[in-house]
């Protein structure tokens, strides 16, 4: 990959190069253009993956400049370097699509830290073109079957483990010493994949999720849910010696949220689970589906076994807004009963300590509170009646 530093700054320009010729980027040819009108000079005889590029500068702008390369090469990612924390200028990069903004001055680690997530783009959308231009995302019926035993074992559909174990071997990772799985769960899809496209699907997320995880030197096995919107669990197998801690995995599972959000366009949830034997899987994957049920909010975030099914909530406080509530339902205040409800709900929502059980307590309680309000103004309307001119009385409402 090639990279071009663009800054009419020359102290800058010349210190981002020396930071960059220093690091281990794996980047062929690095250069460095005064001007948007040298950079254009640059350009006609060297093609470059990815522009550090000042935004505010004398003549062309780094803004106008980025949509003239973008226009003749769109595969281009733009990673914008500034000093000026304007809002007109940062919203203009932002609808372009450029691959990110830095306020300067940024520290060292942030900018290289950017710009390795631009070249891992650049080598996945590589990677998924070339499964489109050789064909070989056509429906691969043998693997569909695998996926959907394998599917049925790790979710206590049955206890027959023959079909996983065969797509372990044929994936290479049936003798792996530690697994992690996890869930990933897909937001906002808005159309549905059809079932000719799975091979294609399952293709575009080996190729993400195996340059995210590079890093950690793991092998990676793709199992689709039986489901249209592309929900699927990866087992994440690690030898002896490629275990990782926890951090580290929690960074790549991070990189790859944002992946998924700016290369293809989704909102994505993962879920994930501890290191494990072969024989602790199909219970593990189990807890990721049971953490998945009960994230009722559906935050695009990471979320580790427990950590939202684990949430009691807080009963006592509960209770207490329950009793005040039926003080204002007693009062005939249905407003203030609506506001001070939905007040409720969201302070515990913002403080992420809401999930399924949570809600169902409450509606439970809720309930509860209203039946009891409406059968005692039920009762309060009650008034005798005369029938025949027999003292006796009947009910009415």
């Amino acid at each position: 990959m090639n990279l071009l530093i663009i800054d009419d700054e020359p102290l800058i320009l010349n210190t981002v190069y020396d930071q960059l010729q220093k690091e281990e980027l794996n980047i062929e040819k690095i250069d460095r253009a005064g001007s948007a009108l040298e950079a254009r000079n640059v350009l006609e005889k060297t093609y470059y993956h990815i522009f550090l590029c000042d935004i505010v500068m004398p003549g062309e702008d780094g803004i106008t400049f980025a949509k003239w390369v973008l226009r003749k090469y769109p595969k281009c990612k733009f990673i914008f370097l500034t000093a000026h924390a304007d809002f007109e200028y940062m919203k203009e990069a932002i609808s372009m699509q450029s691959f990110d903004y830095i306020l300067q001055p940024a520290a060292k680690s942030e900018l290289i830290h950017v710009i390795k997530r631009a070249m891992m783009q650049i080598s996945i959308e590589r990677k998924n073109q070339e499964l489109m231009d050789t064909g070989s995302f056509f429906f691969d019926r043998e693997r569909e079957i695998l996926d959907g035993n394998a599917m049925r074992y790790l979710t206590g559909l049955t206890k027959d483990d023959s079909f996983f174990r065969r797509l372990l071997k044929r994936e290479g990772g049936i003798f792996s010493e530690f697994y992690l799985p996890f869930l990933v769960q897909i937001l906002n899809r808005d159309s549905s994949w059809k079932e000719e496209e799975r091979s294609l699907l399952r293709s575009i997320y080996q190729n993400i999720i195996d340059e995210i995880m590079q890093p950690l030197q793991t092998g990676n096995i793709i199992i689709l849910r039986n489901d249209s919107v592309g929900n699927f669990i990866t087992i994440v197998m690690f030898g002896q010696n490629s275990i990782c801690d926890r951090e580290k995995f929690e960074e790549q599972l991070e990189n790859m949220r944002v992946f998924f959000q700016k290369l293809i366009r989704l909102e994505i949830a993962i879920y994930y689970g501890d290191f494990c034997k072969y024989e602790e899987l199909s219970d593990m994957c189990r807890q990721l589906l049971s953490e998945q049920n009960a994230n009722v909010r559906q935050v695009s975030k990471i979320y580790q076994v427990g950590q939202i099914s684990g949430l009691k909530g807080n009963n006592e406080g509960l209770d207490g807004k329950i009793a005040s509530w039926r003080t204002l339902l007693n009062q005939n205040r249905l407003m203030d009963f609506k506001y001070s409800l939905i007040h409720y709900l969201n302070y515990y929502s913002n403080a992420d300590e809401v999930n399924k059980n949570v809600l169902m307590r409450l509606h439970q309680g809720v309930s509860e509170m209203l039946i009891s309000c409406m059968a005692a103004k039920f009762a309060s309307t009650e008034r005798p009646v005369r029938m025949n001119g027999v003292g006796s009385s009947v009910e009415a409402v």
